[in-house]
């Protein structure tokens, strides 16, 4: 993958909302770079983080602002095309979409900063790991709850050759689920289009059919046993393929979730965030990309 040619530093964040601005993004979904001084400075450090399916970029917050925070990085957190929009979210996704938003969001993370740290949740996790196996820079990955295999209610049909294609007959033109609580009602694309399941069961096809056995890209992911929503051990077995020298997998109970797939962050696991905080820096110490106390 090559990476787009960006603005200058100082106009990076014009750059962004001038791009957002005409899409209708809900207020709090936008892309964004917050700096850790809170004007541009490209830093020893950066953060790109990757929010999940029908999320938006503060589905783990404050968990990734505060990693932020500690490190003095600068951090951009992206929008997955189709997602976060006030009229028709997810209409007329393609997978081709979400690559050209993961090639930007390299682009700036590699201009924030000489090191690079790439976070996903649930599928921004599949495509935080696609974006190391086609060889876009990185200098970890911290991988939430990656998504390899589907388990919801009828995915398993979705992921047959030809079924997939019918997704519209088997499922309607929208899909919607009911928050757990009024934050992830907010943060969520709790009713969005079905367009969008096409790309993110390609997505994952494209992850598991890519063989990790040669990344030498160190990856800490949090995965838990019981997720209702991205089959654990198809992660698993997916992410043992890696030589076990880049590889760290802590199993994590989210605190509230009632599908155990959003591990961190104030909407669904608040009681986690600091395990969640203490292992990422242990590990990120531990790999020398951040000073030891």
């Amino acid at each position: 993958m090559n990476l787009p040619i960006l603005p200058p530093l100082e106009d990076l964040v014009t750059w962004l909302n001038v791009r957002e601005e005409p899409l209708g993004v809900r207020p709090g979904c936008e892309k964004v770079i917050i700096w850790p001084q809170g004007r541009p400075r490209r830093a020893p450090l950066a953060i790109v983080y990757i929010h999940g399916y029908s999320g938006t970029r503060r589905d783990i917050s404050p968990t990734v602002e505060t990693l932020a925070h500690d490190l003095q990085a600068p951090v951009f957190f992206t929008r997955l095309a189709g997602h976060g929009l006030i009229h028709d979210p997810h209409r007329g996704v393609k997978l081709f979409d979400w690559k050209q938003d993961l090639k930007e969001a390299l682009a700036i993370g590699h201009a924030l900063g000489e090191k690079v740290i790439v976070i996903g949740t649930s599928a921004g996790a599949t495509l935080a790991l696609w974006s190391a196996l086609e060889g876009l820079a990185a200098d970890a990955l911290i991988l939430t709850s990656p998504l390899l295999v589907a388990r919801q209610s009828g995915a398993f049909l979705l992921q047959m050759p030809l079924l997939k294609y019918l997704v519209k007959a088997l499922l309607g033109p929208w899909m919607s689920f009911p928050p757990q609580n009024t934050l992830q009602a907010e943060i969520w694309d709790c009713k969005h289009r079905t367009d969008s399941l096409i790309p993110l069961l390609a997505l994952a096809q494209k992850v598991r059919q890519t063989s990790p056995r040669h990344l030498q890209t160190p990856v800490l992911s949090f995965i838990s046993p019981q997720d209702k929503v991205a089959s654990a051990p198809a992660a698993l077995h997916y992410l043992k393929q890696i030589p076990s020298h880049y590889l760290n997998v802590v199993e994590l109970l989210p605190s509230h979730d009632q599908d155990y797939h959003v591990l961190t962050g104030e909407a669904l696991s608040p009681g986690t965030t600091t395990f969640w905080l203490d292992t990422t820096l242990n590990f990120l110490r531990q790999r020398n990309l951040v000073p030891s106390r």
